[in-house]
């Protein structure tokens, strides 16, 4: 529903709202497009989890502009994980909620990481995780 009201405003008015783009820069979105595209990004994972099916070690669409802008290739490529992490950039940001995704996160690999063989790699968690201050 988001994702459709967001379709049907006027990027150019967007744009010029003060502080808007500053805001979105800090979550390294420098465009409304690639906005729209970690918008239905979600989306997909939000549809699949919703279908029952499964979200990880699954391909996903990747988030624009996060595999481009990350000259050391932390991340890999189609994996959840790409997905976690810029939810946990906008959720931080804002402010929204006090969890911490990234430590929720790292108890649930490890909680599991035993059961599971090559959890992280499924998932497509960085080796060098603390390289995006993971």
């Amino acid at each position: 529903m988001f994702l459709k009201i967001f379709n049907s405003l006027d990027t150019q008015k967007i744009n010029n709202i003060q502080g808007f783009q500053n805001e979105l820069n800090k979550l390294g979105i420098y465009s409304t497009k690639t906005l729209q595209n970690w918008l239905e990004v979600v989306k997909g994972v939000r549809n699949k989890a919703c279908h029952n099916s499964k979200i990880w070690n699954s391909w996903h669409k990747d988030p624009k502009e996060l595999i481009k802008n990350t000259s050391d290739n932390v991340f890999s490529q189609n994996k959840i994980f790409n997905i976690i992490y810029i939810m946990e950039k906008v959720v931080s940001a804002s402010h929204i909620s006090k969890q911490n995704i990234k430590t929720q996160l790292k108890d649930l690999i490890s909680r599991y990481e035993n059961d599971i063989p090559h959890l992280h790699y499924h998932i497509g968690f960085p080796i060098e995780s603390e390289k995006i201050g993971w």
